[in-house]
């Protein structure tokens, strides 16, 4: 059946318009047919009637229909990056993971669900504890069918000395998460390992390893932990911890925290150890910066059977020049901007020093750079020094010294103190000349007898893959500053960060391999445009799932993902 609008027109040319419901049928002959069915009436008359005709026949109708003021809107939550977040979490099969090693704890709360939840706010918008609570409050925080929602204590319980929002009962849930997910961290990141070996078909013959600091809202050193030291951050006034980061194939592998005061080249022998006992990898090459090389480092790798590949230092090594020296006109080219040359330094050992124009234009600009600054510097205080305001030795001293280090000017210039009253400073022309001389070179040290010099110039650049990382930890995972004031709850904090990272990272490789012109962290943000609206229709509750922008319908795709409805993630 179907409505049909016939018009009959008057002698004096006036038009009449009937609203009919017609059916259409078959004769006996199979000839198509139609019969009026009702006469409603005139269209111009009816329409009033018909609001309320068909308010009283939707009832007998098998598809509900509803009228405009009986639908209600509650909230628009995102739920695009909680799909995302579960949609890895699921790949890497940490529910299976984790099952066995939380059944041991007997606790009044869903733990794994609470434990995804941590990792999944840390993954999209890292935040403190009250920011998580605002974080689930504005997401469809949903893990097994079942949204999580803020706990808020009254707003007359929030006082000047009592300034904490969410409910204490929540808060500790968070935090005892935590400490049993650290509890069991080697076996996590064992599992985690298995799991992505065969998930990615990891080549586990190269460990890239380095490390950075995160640093604290306090100054004060406690625990064990928390301690002042050199800051990869420039906050040396706070104290901070060392995070050291293992990856294998662009994926972290472990993670290890040191107290803040710790060198990084001692750090090494726990992280060797660690591969050898832990994971069992007995074949590899382990690829360092600079900064973790010693010969007890060195001796210590070789005896366990493995390989290095380590940065040489330029400045803080006699045997740099000694390598220069030795260098002849006959260099090998890699690619258009960069040529090495190999060195035999002994003791079984290979020294391959590479020279790339890109990295002479970058060395050269932040020299003159330096140089500028320290000239201005040191400027400023011979001119003070005449004027009469600066006038103990040792007070000007101190000034150029503060002034050098500042700038790194101790490499290119020194200073001349005769007596009180007197300062002078030139251009170290031999120390600018040896700075000239390393100025777009870096020298690589291994014992590998058989990796190509190419092969090895590569290995070495894939440490970029580290730092991206540590950007990542720090800027979009939100690391620093922390705010724990336990050994433990530090620990658990850099180790939910460290999970995060784990799908950040197989989010990069996902998107690279079909081939989404789009950063991790621009997948993320795409995603945040697939929503639920929560509506209520004539009393009843529902939900409706947006289907996202461009961007996320792509994300969605190269993941897999084709229904976005929550309801369909049940146990």
């Amino acid at each position: 059946m179907f409505p049909r609008v016939s018009t009959t027109t008057t002698k004096t040319g006036k038009e009449y318009h009937y609203l009919k419901i017609v059916r259409s049928y078959r004769d006996n002959k199979g000839r198509a047919r139609q019969k009026v069915v009702a006469n409603l009436g005139q269209v111009e008359t009816v329409g009033p009637e018909l609001d309320a005709l068909l308010d009283k026949l939707r009832r007998y109708c098998t598809k509900q229909f509803f009228l405009r003021e009986e639908v209600t809107g509650e909230a628009t939550p995102m739920w695009g990056p909680v799909l995302l977040a579960r949609t890895l979490w699921d790949r890497l099969e940490l529910p299976q993971i984790l099952g066995p090693l939380l059944q041991a704890h007997q606790v009044g709360f869903a733990l794994e669900e609470t434990l995804f939840l941590l990792v999944a706010n840390r993954f999209h918008q890292p935040t403190s504890e009250h920011g998580l609570a605002r974080w689930l409050e504005k997401m469809y925080a949903c893990y097994r069918n079942t949204r999580v929602l803020p706990q808020w204590v009254s707003e007359e319980a929030v006082t000047d000395e009592k300034r904490v929002k969410v409910a204490w009962r929540q808060l500790k849930t968070w935090y005892r998460a935590g400490d049993m997910l650290l509890s069991h961290k080697d076996e996590i990141e064992r599992a985690l390992f298995l799991r992505l070996r065969d998930l990615l078909s990891l080549k586990v013959d190269l460990v890239l390893y380095d490390l950075t600091s995160t640093y604290f809202s306090l100054r004060t050193p406690s625990g064990r932990l928390r301690r002042h030291g050199h800051s990869k951050d420039g906050k040396d006034r706070q104290v901070h911890v060392v995070v050291g980061l293992a990856l294998v194939g662009g994926i972290p592998l472990a993670s290890h925290v040191f107290p803040g005061n710790t060198a990084d080249k001692t750090t090494l022998k726990t992280v060797i150890q660690d591969m050898a006992h832990r994971f069992g990898i007995r074949q590899l090459i382990f690829v360092a910066d600079r900064g973790m090389i010693s010969e007890d480092n060195l001796r210590l790798v070789a005896s366990l059977g493995y390989r290095y590949l380590i940065g040489h230092p330029r400045r803080r090594s006699t045997k740099t020049r000694q390598y220069l020296e030795a260098l002849t006109e006959e260099w090998q080219e890699l690619d258009e901007t960069t040529r090495f040359q190999e060195v035999a330094p002994g003791e079984g050992r290979r020294l391959i020093v590479v020279a790339s124009v890109e990295r002479l234009a970058y060395e050269t600009a932040m020299r003159e750079r330096a140089m500028a600054r320290s000239q201005e510097g040191l400027a400023n205080l011979k001119r003070q020094v005449a004027e009469g305001r600066l006038k103990e030795a040792t007070t000007i001293a101190a000034r150029a010294d503060r002034i050098l280090h500042r700038t790194k000017g101790y490499r290119y210039y020194r200073c001349d103190i005769p007596g009180d009253g007197q300062f002078d400073y030139q251009v170290d022309e031999a120390k600018l000349a040896e700075e000239r001389r390393i100025e777009g070179t870096y020298l690589l040290l291994t014992n590998d007898p058989a990796i190509p010099p190419a092969e090895a110039i590569t290995s070495y650049k894939h440490l970029s893959d580290v730092e991206q990382c540590f950007r990542e930890l720090k800027d979009t995972l939100g690391l620093r500053p922390s705010y724990h004031q336990t050994d433990q709850r530090i620990q658990a904090h850099i180790f939910i960060s460290h999970l995060a990272l784990v799908l950040v990272a197989l989010l990069r490789r996902i998107l690279k391999e079909h081939q989404v012109p789009l950063s991790p962290a621009s997948a993320i943000a795409a995603c945040e445009t697939i929503g639920i609206a929560e509506l209520t229709f004539n009393g009843q509750p529902e939900e409706i799932v947006s289907a996202g922008g461009r961007d996320a319908r792509r994300v969605m795709a190269a993941l897999g993902v084709k229904d976005l409805n929550p309801e369909t993630r049940k146990p």
